[in-house]
């Protein structure tokens, strides 16, 4: 069993594009967790700050800005788990 709050989190890597260098569509998926609302809400805006327009390198691999396509609040009631689901998109190259 995790404890709270936590982050998981998901990185896709899509089709590549044509072009002279290759090229991928990068797709990032947070999801801030905890008991409390105002505790999801808060670690949400902590990643947000982190990761809306981050870019870098790392040895060949380029990540471009990532910009913040998704904002979803829940609450599963089974579990008493507030969440919020980040979704960001940028490109990845290698």
């Amino acid at each position: 069993e995790t404890e709270l709050p936590a982050i998981a989190y998901t990185v896709q890597l899509g089709e590549s594009a044509d072009g002279t260098a290759p090229l991928q569509r990068a797709v990032v998926t947070v999801h801030a967790l905890a008991h409390a609302e105002s505790q999801a809400h808060d670690l949400a805006v902590a990643v947000d700050g982190a990761l809306n327009g981050f870019a870098g390198r790392d040895g060949g691999t380029v990540l471009g800005p990532l910009s913040r396509s998704g904002w979803q609040p829940d609450y599963t009631q089974e579990l008493n788990i507030w969440s919020v689901s980040l979704t960001y998109e940028g490109w990845a190259t290698y």
